[in-house]
C-alpha cells in the first residue's frame, strides 16, 4: 500500500504524513469503538503524528516552495513534460 501511495502521489514526505494521519485515525476510531476505550493508544498516536510532522518541517516548506523532490509517476511525467513529450526521458 505504501509504494503505491508514494508511487502515485509523488512525494515521501507527504506519503509519510498521511500513513501517520491514517495511524492516528485508526488507533482514534478503535478507541471510540471499544466497550472499553484505551485511549493511551491514541495518545501516543497523535506524539508519533506530531513527531513525524515535525521531524518533516523542511519538507512541507519545500513543498510550500514547489522545490521538493518527486519520486515515482509523478516525478516521471514531469520530467518527460520538461523534455518535450514521450520517448525523451533518458532515465532507465
Amino acid at each position: 500500500m505504501v509504494p503505491l501511495g508514494l508511487f502515485l502521489i509523488g512525494y515521501a514526505s507527504v506519503t509519510s504524513m498521511i500513513i501517520a494521519g491514517m495511524v492516528l485515525a485508526t488507533f482514534v476510531v478503535r478507541a471510540a469503538l471499544q466497550a472499553d476505550p484505551n485511549w493511551w493508544y491514541a495518545g501516543y498516536a497523535v506524539a508519533a503524528a506530531a513527531a513525524v510532522v515535525w521531524a518533516l518541517r523542511p519538507n512541507i516548506k519545500r513543498l510550500r516552495q514547489g522545490t521538493e523532490r518527486m519520486v515515482g509517476l509523478r516525478a516521471r511525467l514531469a520530467r518527460r513534460q520538461d523534455h518535450g513529450g514521450a520517448g525523451t526521458d533518458q532515465t532507465p
